[in-house]
C-alpha cells in the first residue's frame, strides 16, 4: 500500500470517527465516547496533512494547465507557482511519513523534567529561565499537559 493509499484509509476513518462520535448512543456511552475521542485525536494530524495533500494536488494541476497556456507571462507565473507547490507537496509527503510512524509504548508515559540554574550566578539562572520557557513552549505546541511541581 502506498504512502497516499494509507493516508487515506485513514483520514476515512477519521471521518467516520466523527461521524460515530456525534450519534446519541456514543454520546451516552463514555468509555465509548472516550475510545472514539482519543482515536480521533490520533488520526487528526494525519486526516489534515492528507486534506491538504489533496488540496496541494488540485492547486499543482491548476498551475499545470496555467503553465500549458501560449501567454508567456502566465506560463512564467506558473512556472513559480508549479515550482513552489511542488516542494510544498514533497514537504507534506515527508510530514506525512513522521506522522504515520508507530506510537511508542512510552509516548503515553509521564516525565520529570529538571532544570536547574547551576554554577554561574544570575547568568545561570536566566538561562535556565529561558531553559524552562523553550519547553513549555514545546509542550504546549504538542497539547502535553505541564505541571510545575518545584520553582525557585
Amino acid at each position: 500500500m502506498d504512502l497516499t493509499a494509507k493516508l487515506a484509509s485513514l483520514a476515512q476513518r477519521y471521518d467516520e470517527l466523527n461521524n460515530l462520535m456525534a450519534q446519541p448512543e456514543v454520546l451516552e456511552d463514555i468509555s465509548l465516547l472516550q475510545r472514539y475521542g482519543r482515536e480521533h485525536a490520533e488520526l487528526e494530524d494525519i486526516a489534515n496533512t492528507y486534506h491538504e495533500l489533496l488540496s496541494t494536488n488540485t492547486q499543482i494541476d491548476e498551475a499545470q494547465e496555467m503553465y500549458e497556456s501560449d501567454d508567456v507571462e502566465l506560463r512564467d507565473l506558473a512556472y513559480e507557482e508549479l515550482q513552489r507547490l511542488k516542494a510544498h507537496r514533497e514537504q507534506l509527503l515527508d510530514e506525512a511519513k513522521v506522522v504515520l510512524l508507530p506510537k511508542d509504548i512510552m509516548d503515553e508515559k509521564n516525565a520529570i523534567v529538571t532544570i536547574q540554574g547551576g554554577a554561574g550566578g544570575d547568568e545561570a539562572a536566566l538561562f535556565a529561565g529561558e531553559l524552562f520557557r523553550m519547553y513549555t513552549r514545546y509542550a504546549e505546541g504538542r497539547r502535553w499537559k505541564i505541571e510545575v511541581l518545584d520553582a525557585n
